[in-house]
């Protein structure tokens, strides 16, 4: 009898175990570290304006560095310079503090493909325990009538090391 009750607990507590793990893992999917799109979208406006691009993460207790990479391509419809950025955690858009912000400028009305990476430390103080998003931002630098088309681009975030 006492064989058998040892046996239940055992079970019971494997079952429990195995619950709190499918939880814990189903709570991790609800971020959504991958994004693509294959359209051309225009926008209008002096930096710094949202892309519409947007990839989420869940940090646990201990928080670490993410690294977000946007590749995409990009005609410019006005000559000026243009910047791109990240806000994270619905914050401002940064452009100058976790990566490169110029975009190249070409000169032309062609498609030219890039490849944005920001890294986010700990130590920045803007990543949070549980979902953490990030969000695509830029625009002209001198006039708010400066144009950019993106056009097909993929944005990930992953933990870094």
């Amino acid at each position: 009898m006492k064989t058998t009750s040892k046996i239940n607990k055992s079970v019971v507590f494997a079952v429990v175990l195995g619950c709190l793990v499918l939880a814990g893992a189903g709570s991790a999917s609800a971020a959504n570290p991958i994004t693509r799109k294959l359209t051309v979208t225009d926008f209008t406006g002096q930096c710094c304006i949202s892309f519409g691009e947007a990839v989420t993460i869940a940090e646990g207790k201990t928080i670490k560095p993410v690294v977000v990479v946007w590749s995409f391509d990009y005609a410019e419809g006005a000559a000026d310079q243009y910047w791109v950025g990240l806000s994270v955690n619905g914050g401002p858009c940064e452009t100058e503090s976790w990566g490169a912000r110029a975009l190249l400028n070409n000169g032309t009305t062609d498609f030219t493909s890039t490849t944005f990476q920001w890294v986010i430390l700990p130590t920045d103080g803007v990543l949070i325990e549980g979902t953490n998003s990030f969000e695509v931002c830029g625009g002209g630098k001198s006039s708010t009538s400066d144009e950019i088309s993106i056009g097909d681009n993929a944005l990930t975030v992953n933990f870094g090391q």
